[in-house]
């Protein structure tokens, strides 16, 4: 299983959604293959759970929530769909995959 880090992702993230990472897609220097080993093989919860304090959620589903952290709030809003290997906030309307999360977060710091 291949490990990388909130640090990683979102600098791969942020070449990919520039202008040159249209021009390195075109080259293969980062292949749709790649992209997709990444997304499958990386956990969202174990991403999110650096910078996040999660827990499971109660019943058959395997979702996770917390508080957002692109937004102050009381009661969490945001859920990871490990099945999916999505998430998103029902309070700021934030949704995306690993790459977004990383991304998101990097803009934070």
């Amino acid at each position: 299983m291949l490990w990388f880090n909130v640090k990683a992702i979102g600098a791969m993230a942020l070449f990919l959604k520039s202008k040159e990472g249209d021009f390195a897609m075109k080259k293969h220097k980062y292949s749709r293959d790649l992209i997709k080993k990444i997304r499958d093989e990386s956990s969202l919860v174990d991403i999110a759970s650096n910078f996040l304090s999660l827990r499971r959620t109660s019943g058959w589903t395997r979702d996770y929530i917390g508080l957002c952290p692109f937004h102050q709030e009381r009661h969490p809003s945001f859920r990871i769909v490990v099945e999916k290997k999505i998430f998103c906030c029902y309070g700021c309307g934030v949704f995306g995959d690993v790459f977004d999360l990383a991304l998101d977060h990097q803009k934070l710091c």
